[in-house]
């Protein structure tokens, strides 16, 4: 999906915004001032691969800790010995909740009945 400049003609303001093929002769929406928008295509976001760098962990396909030269590398080490990097761990499940809604109820009014509300 294209990233796009879009810019204003009455204030100068530019952001940036993904619009898809798809949507691209759909009229844009104005701007917070009221001013008509227009959109330019905006350069391109390259990512460069990793420097090269000795693994902390040794591989247990070669018993020893490799240099690892490429992202595909590093995530064919990553995969191969069972690590995880951090912030890209899978969420793990919430634990189902032990309490009823009855009993969570009963709890209320109990509380309620000890303070001496009246509803």
């Amino acid at each position: 999906m294209p990233l796009y400049d879009l810019g204003c003609k009455s204030c100068d303001c530019v952001m940036e915004a993904f619009i898809s093929l798809a949507d691209f002769d759909k009229p844009l929406s104005p701007c917070a001032c009221g001013g008509e928008r227009f959109r330019k295509i905006s350069a391109p976001h390259v990512v460069s691969d990793i420097h090269p760098y000795q693994a902390m962990g040794t591989d247990v396909a070669t018993g020893n800790a490799p240099v690892i030269t490429s992202r595909s590398q590093h995530r064919e080490y990553l995969t191969r010995n069972g690590y995880v990097e951090v912030g890209n761990e899978m969420p793990k499940p919430r634990p189902k909740p032990t309490v009823t809604k009855e009993e969570v109820a009963r709890d209320v009014k109990r509380t309620i009945d000890q303070l001496g509300v009246r509803l």
